[in-house]
């Protein structure tokens, strides 16, 4: 059968959204857009309900510079963290091949890990219980040297582990970076067109990319980054980042193509990138059943598979004060959100231009404000 995409629609009512409320979250985005030297540069959103996604929005200008030119439609954002549930995406189609399992150790794929990594199997890396440190000590170091991703992964080959596999939470880049290394290998290509082809081809995603080329250099966003001007050759906007293709958070997308992500991880979505089961396992609390771990981290964190589940009290905070425990999605660094709400079928993408660590709650008050819109 046939992919039918979410069709694209002008009237907020088509979604069950209240087009009062939406030009309230419109005119809150402006204000912080203003001036000279506003707190938020740029802004591009998209809202979906089930097969149907309002033309997305694009506010503000294509970089922080006060003379810059407004923000393209087809703007290229640094999505950051949200770049890991679809790594784990792409390992869970393998698994779904019968390449490895969740109990797998990762040693038994890359086998020159350190002894210390043995006990880590592949549902760790998915939910942030291997131990792992979410960067390695000398990580400002590695970039500013214009690192490797081989450099990189020999660090977390060698870094010590914070607690023992399956006994602790820790959030945890390097995870991620093991998870796209063991991808690569099972799957004999490299990672970037491992997405290309099983993720972003089927999906239409034709703006998303692990890594970019200077040819698409001009779309991309520039960040206020909070690092000063020594910074500038490795930080989120420099060539060096743009190239990597870091798996913990190297992405560059746009709201449509992220959009579309989101609408085939719905219950009845009719891509097929993932098994209805696999995907129900993806957006199911994986921390709970974990008997080794402490009580305190299953009472706070709720986490599937890559998915962060929406939880008041958990490391990042929740996604939306205003929808449910069914909700899931994933932050990022560079100041994006993008959720999933099957209940409702409601789904979001935010992407800013200015790091989330200046406004920690920021895109969950957007998050509130699109949920307040729903009728």
């Amino acid at each position: 059968m046939a992919t039918v995409f979410p069709e694209r629609v002008d009237d907020p009512q088509d979604l069950g959204l209240d087009a009062g409320r939406l030009d309230r979250c419109r005119i809150r985005l402006a204000a912080w857009m203003a001036g000279d030297d506003p707190p938020l540069p740029a802004v591009a959103l998209m809202v979906g309900r089930g097969d149907r996604v309002l033309e997305p929005w694009y506010l503000g200008r294509q970089t922080p510079a006060p003379d810059a030119e407004p923000l393209k439609t087809d703007a290229l954002f640094a999505v950051a963290s949200i770049t890991k549930p679809i790594v784990v995406l792409a390992a869970l189609q393998l698994l779904e091949e019968g390449l490895f399992t969740l109990r797998h150790r990762i040693v038994d794929v890359l086998p020159e890990l350190a002894v210390d990594k043995e006990r880590i199997e592949l549902v760790h890396l998915m939910t942030h219980t291997s131990g792992l440190p979410d960067h390695l000590p000398d990580n400002i170091e590695l970039r500013k040297a214009h690192a490797t991703l081989d450099q990189f992964s020999r660090g977390a080959r060698d870094v010590e582990l914070l607690f023992e596999p399956g006994k602790g939470f820790s959030y945890q880049s390097l995870g991620t970076l093991l998870l796209g290394r063991i991808v690569e290998r099972v799957a004999g290509r490299p990672l970037p067109e491992v997405l290309r082809e099983r993720i972003f081809a089927p999906l239409g995603m034709t703006d998303s990319h692990l890594g970019i080329g200077a040819a698409l250099d001009e779309r991309v966003v520039g960040l206020i980054t909070g690092r000063g001007p020594e910074d500038k050759s490795w930080d989120m906007n420099s060539a060096f980042w743009r190239r990597l293709g870091a798996p913990w958070g190297g992405l560059y997308s746009t709201p449509p193509d992220l959009a579309r992500l989101a609408w085939s991880m719905l219950p009845r979505s009719s891509v097929d990138i993932l098994a209805p089961r696999t995907r129900a396992m993806m957006t199911t609390n994986q921390i709970e059943p974990m008997a080794t771990l402490p009580l305190d981290v299953v009472r706070k964190e709720r986490w599937g598979l890559g998915w962060q589940l929406n939880a008041p009290n958990a490391t990042f905070g929740p996604l939306c004060d205003l929808l449910g425990e069914s909700l899931f999605g994933h932050i990022g660094a560079s100041g994006t959100v993008m959720w999933v709400d099957p209940e409702t079928e409601l789904y979001l993408v935010v992407l800013t231009s200015c790091y989330r660590q200046a406004a920690p709650r920021r895109l969950t008050a957007i998050s509130n404000m699109i949920a307040a819109a729903f009728e």
